[in-house]
């Protein structure tokens, strides 16, 4: 809203005027200097007085439209009726009737003066006022509206661009954001990037001499968290609460596990002398059975006594058997390569934890497991299972082939050919894929890859002959009889 005023002479009422209430005013001509007068030339709202110098009829008004009517006259629209006095209140229409030929003014009335601020009074400043000097106001503050001088503003506030000491402690709610540039005296805050680079460039390079920065050899399984060990805590040897390191010969010493001597005696075994290819879990358990007798029994090996814990008669399963070959321990079934002498071989699956239970066949799909020879075996890489002599050909004790393991069905998945075929008596196969076979003629045993190819050969004892083998903690052993009294030792290869 703006205000406005105008000096010109005195009108008047045209027609036969007006009665009370009227919020029209018509006057016979309304000009300044032969110009028509327009609401521009007020603002938004004009003032002026009816009957000036009427005791009883003077009444002030005030208008917000102007019209030029075609006969010449104008009509002043959005008349309401002013009190004289404060708080000169407004209301529409006119309070008194005005005769024809009244005169009218445009005058300063009291509800006119009062648009401006008297410097007495309290104001209320609704418009915009721009100074060209700036205002100078009280240096005591008296309320959280009042405007502030410099003085107050800069023993108060921060500003944007002076030195300035703050006192008393600022908590922010956000992180403050700093120069880019690096700090230079001291006392200066440091950013997180200064912060960052100095860790970094603080400290040189590890070498073998000097400690300093290094990468980590892997990615640490918690990103927040990586955690470095110190020298002391990796040995070769076993101790309590370290972490292992493989040796010279790439392994870990035997010193961290379970006493298990590369070659130790089963002489107590008496009449048992045979353990073939596998073990029970995670103690020293393995399967034996009877010199000239196909009943296996299950013996836990405390020191170099076994202990027997199962027992059950193969003629019971598979009446024409004469020899169990091979021994596979897998998601808690036993399974077992039966041989009738020169004629067939067969698979059974017992329960792990009662053997004497009985077994179950196992079939075979997609190739057969035919009798040819007898350094036939059996082995597993823990999923699925191998065979040598492919199909019961005895020109191919180095074709290895894998069968899937479903339920009670082997089926044929894949062969591997060996590339030496003087190591015809397959022993195992570890979770890497690799082949570990025996001579038939010598005491050699030998490793080959997954694809085959020949990796190594190692002599695994000289005296007497091997009877059968079995795992633990990552090593091979060989059982070995001697002389007719059937002597019996166990000893490690080494590949």
């Amino acid at each position: 809203m703006s205000t406005k005023a105008i000096q010109a002479q005195s009108f008047t009422l045209s027609g036969a005027g007006n009665s009370v209430g009227d919020t029209t005013l018509g006057l016979t001509s309304f000009q300044v200097n032969s110009t028509n007068i327009t609401m521009a030339m007020f603002g938004t709202i004009g003032y002026g007085t009816i009957e000036p110098n009427s005791r009883d009829n003077e009444e002030q008004i005030s208008f917000t439209g102007i019209t030029n009517n075609a006969d010449g006259t104008v009509t002043l629209t959005g008349v309401k009726t002013i009190l004289n006095y404060t708080p000169y209140t407004e209301t529409s229409g006119l309070a008194h009737s005005h005769a024809g030929g009244t005169t009218f003014i445009l005058t300063n009335t009291s509800a006119f003066y009062n648009k401006f601020p008297v410097k007495e009074n309290t104001e209320t400043i609704s418009a915009v006022w721009t100074f060209s000097e700036s205002p100078v106001v009280p240096t005591t503050i008296t309320s959280s509206v009042a405007a502030i001088n410099v003085t107050y503003a800069n023993s108060t506030y921060v500003a944007l661009a002076n030195n300035q000491t703050i006192a008393g402690v600022k908590t922010f709610s956000s992180f403050p954001v700093g120069p880019s540039s690096a700090p230079t005296n001291n006392y200066q805050f440091c950013n997180k990037k200064y912060a960052d680079d100095l860790a970094i460039a603080g400290s040189p390079d590890a070498s073998a001499v000097t400690k300093g920065i290094s990468y980590l050899s892997s990615a640490p399984s918690v990103a927040t968290s990586p955690t470095a060990l110190n020298s002391e805590e990796v040995v070769t040897t076993g101790a309590a609460n370290k972490v292992p390191r493989t040796g010279a010969n790439g392994k870990i010493d035997s010193s961290f596990f379970d006493s298990i001597p590369d070659l130790f005696d089963v002489t107590a075994c008496g009449k048992y002398y045979h353990v073939p290819q596998y073990v029970f879990s995670s103690s020293v358990v393995g399967l034996a059975k009877m010199v000239n007798d196909v009943s296996p029994f299950l013996f836990i090996l405390d020191g170099q006594t076994p202990t027997m814990q199962q027992n059950i008669t193969m003629t019971d399963v598979w009446a024409d058997v004469d020899e169990v070959i091979s021994a596979i321990v897998l998601g808690g079934y036993l399974y077992l390569l039966l041989r009738d002498n020169g004629t067939e071989f067969r698979v059974y699956r017992f329960d792990e934890n009662d053997i004497a239970a009985g077994g179950s066949l196992m079939t075979f799909s997609g190739q057969n497991l035919a009798y040819k020879s007898d350094y036939q075996r059996m082995a597993t890489d823990g999923t699925s299972f191998y065979f040598n002599y492919k199909s019961g050909n005895s020109a191919l004790g180095h074709v290895i082939s894998k069968f899937s393991l479903s339920s009670t069905t082997l089926t044929y998945v894949s062969d591997v050919t060996l590339s030496d075929t003087t190591f015809p008596e397959f022993i195992k196969v570890d979770s890497s894929g690799n082949y570990f076979m025996s001579a038939t003629t010598t005491n050699t045993f030998a490793k080959f890859g997954n694809t085959g190819t020949f990796s190594s050969s190692t002599v695994g004892f000289t005296l007497g002959t091997k009877r059968g083998f079995y795992d633990k903690q990552g090593y091979t052993y060989v059982c070995v009889e001697r002389g007719s009294t059937v002597v019996e030792y166990y000893t490690r290869l080494n590949f």
